[in-house]
C-alpha cells in the first residue's frame, strides 16, 4: 500500500499543476482579489497612493502613480530599506487592474495601458501597493490602494471621476 501510495503522489502532483495551469483567466482572477495581505510595521511609513491617467495621443491611456513614502521598483537583492527620520520607506511593487483584472505589475511611477484593455463605458483603473511577495500591504486592515474611473466612448476617451483609496 504505501509504495502504490508513493507512486500516486508524483501524479497527482502533475494532475494538480496542469489544473492550475490550464484554468480559466476568470478563475486566476478571483484569485488575485484573495490575495495575501501585510500590515504596515509600526517602524513604517504608511505610503499614500493617488492615481492621474492622461489619454495617449495615440490609443489608450498614461497612468501616473503620484507615490508618497514609498520605494517602488523591481525585486533587489541586498537593497538596504530607507531609514527616513527613524522609520523605514517601504519597499515594493504596484499591481494594475482595470475592470477588476490583473493587467500586470508595475515598477515604477508611469504606464503606459493600451486602448485594448478598456471595455465601452464606464472603466476602473485600480493600482495597488504590493511588497515583493505580492501580499497587499494594508494599514487597518484596508489595502494601501487607489482607483479612478474612465470613459471611453467608441472612438474617444475622457476621464470621468478620480478618487484616491486607501493611503
Amino acid at each position: 500500500m504505501k509504495k502504490l501510495l508513493l507512486l500516486a503522489l508524483p501524479v497527482l502532483a502533475v494532475i494538480a499543476a496542469l489544473a492550475f495551469y490550464f484554468e480559466s483567466p476568470r478563475q486566476k482572477t478571483a484569485m488575485h482579489h484573495h490575495q495575501t495581505k501585510q500590515p504596515v510595521p509600526k517602524n513604517a511609513y504608511t505610503p499614500s497612493l493617488t492615481l492621474q491617467a492622461v489619454k495617449d495621443a495615440m490609443s489608450g491611456y498614461n497612468l501616473i502613480l503620484e507615490i508618497q513614502k514609498y520605494q517602488i521598483g523591481m525585486p533587489v537583492e541586498n537593497l538596504k530599506p530607507i531609514l527616513l527620520e527613524d522609520k523605514i520607506v517601504l519597499q515594493g511593487h504596484a499591481h494594475l487592474y482595470v475592470n477588476g483584472v490583473k493587467i500586470q505589475r508595475v515598477y515604477g511611477r508611469f504606464v503606459h495601458i493600451p486602448k485594448s484593455v478598456f471595455k465601452n463605458g464606464e472603466n476602473s483603473i485600480r493600482v495597488t501597493l504590493n511588497n515583493h511577495q505580492h501580499a497587499n500591504w494594508t494599514m487597518a486592515g484596508q489595502i494601501i490602494e487607489s482607483e479612478i474611473s474612465v470613459m471611453v466612448e467608441e472612438g474617444s476617451a475622457t476621464e470621468s471621476s478620480a478618487h484616491a483609496g486607501h493611503h
